[in-house]
């Protein structure tokens, strides 16, 4: 962990910075990112040697991390709770279940990074069906103080308590050995440390992840869609008469976060599919799988070419409705919010879901703790 008095040690999960917060972020000396996000591999590795040598990181032996977030949502304020530990991710035994497909690019850098400098600088983000943790973590934190604190420019405020307690930490290695869970985050970092670990099965260090772990069924951790930024449509008036054949197709006054709807032309076009097109399968009838199936490959017969290079993601639905009206990119298709249950039982199921499907919030902050496999942990 960093020491107290780090000046802005924290940052968001790597993929959710882009190059210009990257700068800001690099502007602190003790910042994560010079890690997760370095100028290249051989200044990441002297840059995590020099802060264990220098003191900036410490190390914490048999302890546990209990996180506190509060934030506001839509006027209530709001609370979750979760650990962060270590979880055995090899062998695979299917306790732990990714819900994405990956990209072979993160991946690859993932690896590169985490076997170069020899840890694993930010947590995989998972959540679990045991809707015990929460009172339990939130009547132990009752009686801690926070050992850091820090809130996030989205709000998010984030109280650290570091646990010691040999006691209370096999309570909750009993009362969570058993559960599986559920990738919320970190897909990337799973699969390559998954790699590692098979090319060094002798080192039981590696077998291990840093992890943050809540509950799923907190009203406090939500599961919003992640929005497309179209950047080229041949003929706008074709698309959306190409859309009528597969969707009722109805113009609306503002956005709403319970179904699919095209922002384009200063107006919002909500999209229900039609029953005749609902698929058998549970995975045909969730929402990315009907925008991959019915509007983007749709869009690539109207634009003769693969949409993928024109087509950018966002979790701000107001990011994405500010690039189409400042010209910028000519649609938006914005997602509704995730039924959780519907969720769960995707998952229960083993399906894995396209690239980009799901946005969990808040988000886990990088900087809270660092996992080194490679010294006798």
């Amino acid at each position: 962990m960093f020491r107290s008095g780090c000046e802005h040690f924290y940052s968001p999960p790597f993929d959710t910075i882009n190059d210009e917060y990257r700068k800001f972020l690099h502007e602190f000396p003790c910042n994560i990112t010079h890690i997760t996000l370095p100028k290249n591999l051989e200044d990441a590795k002297a840059t995590l040697d020099r802060w264990i040598a220098n003191g900036t990181l410490i190390r914490e032996n048999e302890a546990i991390i209990l996180l506190k977030q509060k934030f506001e949502s839509s006027g209530r304020n709001m609370e979750r709770y979760g650990i962060m530990a270590l979880v055995k991710i090899f062998p695979d035994d299917g306790s732990v279940i990714p819900h994405e497909k990956t990209f072979s690019g993160p991946r690859t850098g993932r690896y590169k990074l985490m076997k170069h400098i020899g840890c694993i600088p930010e947590p995989i983000f998972l959540v679990t069906g045991n809707s015990h943790l929460r009172s339990i973590l939130q009547g132990q934190t009752e009686s801690m103080s926070p050992v850091l604190s820090f809130t996030e420019p989205e709000g998010v405020l984030n109280e650290i308590f570091l646990c010691i307690d040999r006691d209370f930490i096999e309570k909750l290695r009993v009362l969570m050995e058993k559960e599986n869970s559920i990738v919320a985050d970190g897909h990337h970092r799973l699969a390559a440390l998954r790699e590692i670990a098979s090319e060094v099965p002798s080192d039981l260090n590696w077998h291990y992840a840093m992890a943050y772990i809540t509950p799923i069924d907190q009203e406090s951790l939500m599961i919003s869609g992640i929005h497309r930024i179209i950047g080229k449509i041949k003929s706008k008036e074709s698309f959306l008469n190409d859309l009528k054949h597969h969707f009722t197709v109805e113009e609306e006054k503002r956005l709403s976060d319970k179904d699919i709807t095209l922002y384009m032309n200063h107006t919002y076009y909500r999209l229900s599919l039609k029953r005749e097109y609902l698929g058998d399968d549970i995975m045909d009838n969730i929402p990315p799988n009907i925008v991959n199936r019915f509007i983007l490959d749709e869009l690539k017969d109207l634009n003769g070419e693969d949409m993928e290079k024109y087509t950018k993601y966002t979790d701000k639905s107001a990011e994405a409705i500010e690039t189409v009206d400042k010209k910028e990119a000519d649609a938006c298709i914005l997602m509704p919010v995730w039924d959780k249950e519907l969720f769960q039982k995707c998952i229960s199921e083993r399906k894995l879901f396209p690239q980009k499907s799901t946005f969990f919030f808040p988000k886990v902050p990088s900087g809270i703790a660092l996992y080194i496999p490679m010294k006798n942990d």
